[in-house]
């Protein structure tokens, strides 16, 4: 899963691994380079106004990543990262000024690595291939909201992804859909949050 980095503090690491992996350079540091330096390596590709220099990358990943924030998913992490490694610098390109894989680059391995996190991460990420594909747009867009979640309402949100599972997909438009999928179980979540509105239309 992808993260968008914002602030910054290990250099050496960092440049140690672009010595390693892009030059060969003998290695005389004693540190070696860690799994967030393969990552901003693979991933930060595209040249955006707002990718981070190595050394801010590799801060943020550490407190960030998908293999940092669920230690149990490190192994599709690292199988993410090796993917997006293995891809051409033109498989990348620039959303909101950062670089961000094109949407049908290593789809199975981010799709193993949304479920490690959780079934709801899963089914998000799934939603967010079918709407990609019937709407347009960028699927990292779609794929930064499934880690957003409403702190104590998780049981709601889940049962909303299980039925937009099965759902058509709806394409945002400035017009209302007649018919909202998952009417219910989307109330249910809202009011879980607080909403005190209308529920869904009867019949």
């Amino acid at each position: 899963m992808p993260f968008r980095p914002t602030n910054a503090t290990v250099f050496v690491s960092a440049n140690v691994s672009l010595c390693l992996g892009l030059l060969g350079c003998d290695n005389d540091y004693p540190i070696a380079p860690t799994a967030c330096d393969d990552w901003c390596y693979a991933t930060q590709r595209a040249d955006c106004e707002e990718d981070d220099s190595p050394d801010d990358c590799v801060s943020e990943c550490e407190e960030t990543a998908l293999g940092r924030q669920h230690p149990e998913c490190e192994s599709a992490w690292i199988t993410l990262s090796q993917c997006y490694r293995d891809a051409p610098d033109s498989a990348f390109s620039c959303l909101d000024d950062y670089s961000e894989p094109e949407n049908s680059l290593c789809l199975e391995e981010r799709r193993a690595g949304a479920y490690c996190v959780s079934e709801r991460a899963g089914l998000c990420f799934d939603k967010c291939v079918r709407e990609v594909e019937a709407c347009g747009g960028m699927l990292a867009d779609c794929e930064y909201q499934c880690s957003a979640s409403v702190a104590g309402c998780e049981t709601e949100q889940l049962e909303l992804d299980r039925c937009l599972e099965h759902a058509p997909v709806t394409c945002r438009t400035d017009e209302q859909p007649a018919d909202v999928p998952c009417c219910e179980p989307l109330v249910a979540l809202l009011r879980c949050a607080g909403y005190e509105g209308e529920g869904c239309p009867a019949g």
